[in-house]
């Protein structure tokens, strides 16, 4: 429809330009009639006029006289259903940020609070879980009672924080749920000849007799029963006299009628280890860091000059 209309306003004005060119109110007629095209069609009169041989040279109109002719802009887009346009980018090209959906409502509950902000808070306790099972909880632990080493129990007392999350209790025992401790002694050494075995983590602990032969008292050493033996260092002094002494570990009569004391010893033979006493070697038994006297009737004896890294050696008295 806009190209007859046009087509036709351009016909009107080649007519009109053929019959009064020379005319000089029919010039009028044709510069008002192309002010009235230009200003109805903006975008198809350019092209007409400019066809139609209206912005040549002949016409003689100046510049200053010509009406301004309106911008000419696009088309808008045709407005969506329900009367809004589509969304536009900002003007930095980035797609804007899709609109943050406000909160939920909070209700407060089972171990869910609210905020001043309407956020969900947890507490750490709620009265209306259940109590917490704080027994499952097992440790034991070494502890020193005025010099005297005794074994604990360490027993887990409920302290509340039993929230887990929004509404969920704690139904498991944890160090939150049961952080109050209350130590409970099971076990205590009597005498330097005893000592606490276990005892740490999960292990329960036990009083043990120490190794055979720990020096005990002033110039005693223990004996496998776990009491102080004063008579060992009594029969077996001259062993005690040298620099680092040995450990005595116990005293007897060989059947040859010699008298012996079975001392530790790291020197690699217990024929060295005798001699090195001015002794002679009866026996010699293999032991460990951990029981230095060994055990002299578990199958672990060996021949004088069999070498290993602790022995237990039985030497004639000096």
């Amino acid at each position: 429809m806009p190209n007859e209309v046009s087509g036709s306003v351009i016909e009107l004005i080649r007519q009109h330009n053929n019959k009064l060119d020379f005319q000089p109110s029919m010039q009028r007629l044709k510069r008002s009639l192309r002010v009235l095209f230009c200003l109805a069609v903006p975008a198809l009169a350019v092209l007409a006029c400019a066809e139609a041989g209206h912005f040549d040279e002949a016409d003689a109109t100046p510049d200053s006289a010509r009406p301004v002719l309106p911008p000419i802009m696009p088309p808008m887009p045709a407005p969506m259903m329900g009367g809004t346009n589509p969304p536009t980018s900002p003007p930095n090209g980035q797609p804007s940020a899709p609109p943050t959906a406000p909160p939920g409502p909070c209700s407060p509950g089972l171990c869910q609070q609210c905020n001043e902000s309407g956020a969900v808070v947890v507490p750490t306790d709620d009265g209306r879980c259940p109590p917490v099972d704080c027994n499952g909880i097992v440790e034991y632990a070494r502890a020193d009672q005025g010099g005297v080493p005794v074994c604990q129990r360490i027993v887990h007392l409920a302290s509340g924080n039993r929230c887990a999350g929004p509404g969920v209790c704690k139904v498991v025992p944890d160090a939150a749920a049961c952080g109050e401790l209350r130590q409970v002694e099971l076990a205590r050494v009597e005498g330097a000849c005893q000592v606490i075995v276990g005892c740490i983590g999960a292990e329960p602990g036990i009083v043990s007799p120490a190794p055979a032969g720990t020096p005990c008292d002033d110039d005693g050493a223990c004996a496998p029963n776990g009491t102080c033996d004063t008579s060992l260092t009594e029969v077996c002094a001259d062993f005690l006299d040298f620099e680092s002494p040995p450990r005595i570990c116990a005293t007897g009569v060989h059947p040859s009628g010699d008298t012996y004391c079975e001392i530790t010893s790291t020197d690699g033979q217990c024929a060295t280890a005798c001699q090195r006493f001015g002794t002679a070697c009866l026996a010699a038994w293999s032991a460990s860091a951990q029981q230095p006297c060994g055990d002299a009737s578990a199958g672990s004896q060996i021949g004088c000059f069999d070498p290993s890294p602790f022995l237990r050696c039985r030497c004639t008295l000096p």
